[in-house]
């Protein structure tokens, strides 16, 4: 069955200029040493998602709220993850992003992406 309901979620809020994101299920690991024999060996951490998520094009006012919210230092962002087929709620913090002007007689801002990064594995 497709998910129909909400995709994204940041501090319970949909957020409009966001067009879509992807997710990419980052392995951690501990104590990774190789053998002589060349054969690695190391203990799995867990798999900490990361969320990138794609801004469309933005007005000046859609511009201020997104940077008010992701210059927050933890988000609560709830998003739809495929492997168990419902939504997930976990703590993220935002990574770095750059604000480009398209057009200043406009009072428009270029699209861009911003990566989420979790703080605990899933």
């Amino acid at each position: 069955m497709t998910y129909s309901g909400d995709l994204l979620k940041i501090n319970g809020n949909i957020i409009s200029s966001i067009i879509g994101y992807k997710v990419n299920r980052v392995k951690r690991w501990k104590d990774a040493e190789t053998n002589m024999a060349g054969q690695m060996r190391a203990t799995l951490l867990g798999i900490f998602p990361e969320i990138e998520i794609d801004i469309n094009v933005t007005s000046q006012d859609e511009i201020q709220e997104l940077v008010q919210l992701l210059d927050q230092p933890y988000l609560s962002v709830e998003w739809f993850d495929v492997v168990v087929g419902a939504t997930h709620t976990a703590e993220y913090y935002p990574g770095e992003f750059d604000i480009d002007m398209l057009f200043k007689n406009r009072g428009l801002y270029k699209p861009f992406k911003v990566k989420l990064l979790p703080v605990a594995k899933r």
